[in-house]
């Protein structure tokens, strides 16, 4: 298996974002360096795959018939992300982004539908936006009860990456979606079991 942010330059060529990561099986490792020489011997008088490395991977990926999956959650949502969480929530993406990914038929959403409580990476982000958000995932219930404005303060505080981004001062919105997506993942699944025993519940009764 073969995974993470797929794009797609034309009808005929798609690559995955190398910021985004990737996710691979052992098979795929396997497969992916036994094709290794054929493939840069094939290619090596293209100055653009040479340069362009995560189009150049992903060829060589497909030219083994390991064509990178649909990475998307079962509602659409991705879990691969080019941007920080904030720009991936405001769904506030460069243009090239927007283009490539209606090519490959997974538009970009912002708000509730921009990422999936699943998500796997994040790019663009330097070492201390990493352990703030890192913060965020562990800490949800003191992020929870101060402000907005307060939230935004700690987070402009910080050195972000050139194609990164804070919330808005008193971006209500925005943070309450941040908060959503970055929780730890047992208790996405606690909430969700949650959700489910209550539903049974009413049920039976």
């Amino acid at each position: 298996h073969v995974l993470g942010r797929r794009l797609r330059i034309s009808d005929t060529e798609m690559f995955m974002s190398g910021g985004a990561g990737w996710l691979l099986s052992g098979r795929a490792c396997e497969r992916y360096l036994e094709n290794w020489n054929n493939c840069l011997e094939a290619n090596k008088e293209n100055e653009w795959l040479m340069n362009a490395r995560d189009v150049g991977v992903t060829t060589c990926f497909i030219s083994a018939g390991m064509e990178p999956n649909k990475s998307t959650d079962n509602l659409g949502r991705q879990r691969f992300h080019i941007y920080n969480p904030t720009r991936t929530v405001k769904g506030t993406v460069d243009g090239w982004v927007a283009e490539y990914s209606a090519l490959i038929k997974e538009p970009i959403h912002g708000g509730r539908d921009c990422c999936s409580g699943n998500s796997i990476t994040f790019h663009y982000m330097e070492g201390p936006e990493v352990e703030f958000v890192d913060n965020v995932v562990r800490h949800q219930n003191e992020w929870k009860n101060i402000s907005s404005q307060q939230r935004n303060e700690r987070w402009s505080k910080l050195k972000l990456g050139g194609y990164s981004e804070a919330p808005d001062d008193n971006d209500v919105q925005t943070w309450r979606l941040l908060l959503e997506f970055l929780q730890p993942p047992v208790h996405r699944f606690e909430r969700k079991y949650a959700s489910g025993s209550q539903a049974l519940s009413k049920s039976k009764s």
